[in-house]
């Protein structure tokens, strides 16, 4: 399980600075960069995919007045709620848009947000998406610990590949595959009381 300070250490790796012991007490411009940074780019990777180790759904949520609706094309509007980075889908089914603390769509007055969420343990994450998160955390460090332009534009690629995969992943998460045994094997196993 990864910590804070692993994933750190990842984005410190890529500018090729000292393994840190502790992010939160680790001197230094980059450990200072990384604290700064860590909480915007933790939201952003959240925000970049359905995670689904940070899978939501938010139920019965009611439409604001329509004083409050913000999209003059859609007929209701939902607050984003507080712990929720982005929505990526509505039930019942329909085409929504994306406004600062607001979700618009016609669908209707009452509606499920299925999103992620803000504020989940770095310890539920995967391996894959960590892995991107440090990438992209160095990326974010490059421009306050002026980074050269061959650090960033690898950040950069090594972003886009890290994201590739970790997205991958996540579309296999949660799916085992069980091979169901014979039932001579369940015999063999149950000393003959099976049949």
């Amino acid at each position: 399980m990864a910590s804070k300070t692993d994933i750190a250490n990842i984005a410190v790796a890529c500018h090729s600075g000292d393994w840190i012991d502790n992010i939160d007490s680790a001197p230094g411009r980059q450990a200072e960069a990384i604290r700064k940074m860590w909480t915007p780019t933790y939201e952003l990777a959240l925000a970049s995919h359905p995670w689904k180790f940070a899978r939501k759904a938010w139920r019965d949520q009611a439409a604001v007045p329509a004083a409050e609706n913000p999209d003059p094309d859609m007929a209701y509007a939902f607050r984003q709620p507080a712990d929720c980075v982005r929505v990526f889908e509505i039930r019942p089914e329909a085409d929504f848009d994306e406004w600062e603390n607001y979700i618009t769509t016609s669908a209707g007055s009452l509606v499920t947000l299925i999103g992620t969420r803000r504020g989940v343990d770095i310890g539920r994450c995967t391996a894959f998406f960590n892995e991107y998160l440090g990438r992209l955390l160095a990326l974010r460090i490059c421009q306050p610990i002026t980074a050269s332009e061959a650090i960033r534009k690898r950040c950069q690629e090594e972003v886009e590949s890290t994201f590739a995969a970790a997205a991958s992943d996540n579309g296999r998460a949660g799916k085992v595959k069980v091979k169901v045994p014979g039932t001579t094997w369940l015999a063999a196993r149950l000393g003959g009381a099976w049949r």
